[in-house]
């Protein structure tokens, strides 16, 4: 048992974490299928261009151990800009049994495209959401990923889209701000200008409220471990559910629920090791 205890703490650190249904033997089986590079071309979405080398993705893994203790060594991918919006630099695709691929475009093997997405930024913003994939969680899932942007806009104003889908409708209402803009008629003028603002400013609304939770959240567990080090990498590892819950719940409350489930959930047990004790 503790030669398996051992094993969970260094595959905490790179990154592999526990799902909540899974026992240790199905978590070490799914841990060896991902060190194992599995075979993804039969399942790949896109069609597979040049690999991304490992050497790419040495900025991602230092700052990403610096920041939640994950060094991600297992995640692979590949350039290609296939089923990619014009908008987007980068993809991660959740394949079965929770094998994961990122997709970068090929523009950004010189470094950036459009001036703004950087290569070794949106690398570790995908190796974010590769990690954290297994959790099922949405909601708080950009806020991690800006946090390692290095422009402080985006790290503020980065998670205002919760996913492609939204960034997608607001380029919608764009299209049709322009196309009413150049209507006669008055009425579709400020209607078409009026769908956008609104849209954008539901989005900065609910973006103030989740960071709010999120800030929350981080102060509780930086009192319960008295390391804010140790509270980004907890945090990190949290579901939607247990930040909406640690947003509301005390200090004392938040203490019992870790040590409950340290008892019957192997996420939490493996948190608890790593970080609590």
């Amino acid at each position: 048992m503790k030669n398996n205890l051992n094993k969970f703490l260094i595959l905490n650190q790179r990154g592999l974490l526990p799902l909540d249904h899974e026992d240790s033997i199905s978590f070490l089986k799914r841990a060896d299928k991902l060190e194992g590079q599995p075979d993804v071309r039969i399942e790949a979405p896109f069609s597979l261009g040049t690999p991304i080398n490992w050497h790419e993705w040495d900025w991602a893994k230092s700052t990403l151990k610096e920041l939640f203790d994950v060094s991600p060594d297992w995640v692979r991918g590949y350039y290609s800009k296939e089923k990619l919006a014009p908008w987007h630099g980068a993809m991660t695709w959740i394949l079965k049994d929770f094998t994961y691929l990122i997709q970068l475009r090929p523009s950004l093997k010189k470094g950036k495209y459009l001036k703004i997405y950087d290569k070794d930024e949106i690398l570790t913003h995908e190796a974010v959401h590769a990690v954290r994939a297994g959790l099922n969680s949405s909601k708080f899932e950009e806020f991690f990923a800006y946090w390692t942007a290095t422009s402080l806009f985006r790290k503020i104003f980065g998670p205002l889209f919760q996913s492609p889908k939204e960034s997608n409708i607001f380029m919608l209402l764009l299209s049709l701000l322009f196309l009413g803009q150049l209507s006669l008629n008055p009425f579709l003028s400020l209607f078409s200008f009026l769908l956008p603002v609104g849209y954008v400013s539901f989005l900065l609304f609910r973006l103030f409220l989740r960071r709010r939770k999120i800030n929350k959240v981080l102060l509780k567990i930086s009192s319960l471990t008295a390391s804010k080090n140790k509270a980004r990498a907890i945090l990190f590892r949290l579901t939607d559910f247990e930040i909406e819950n640690f947003s509301k719940w005390s200090h004392k409350k938040i203490s019992s629920f870790i040590t409950e489930e340290a008892k019957k959930n192997l996420r939490w047990k493996v948190i608890n090791l790593a970080y609590f004790n």
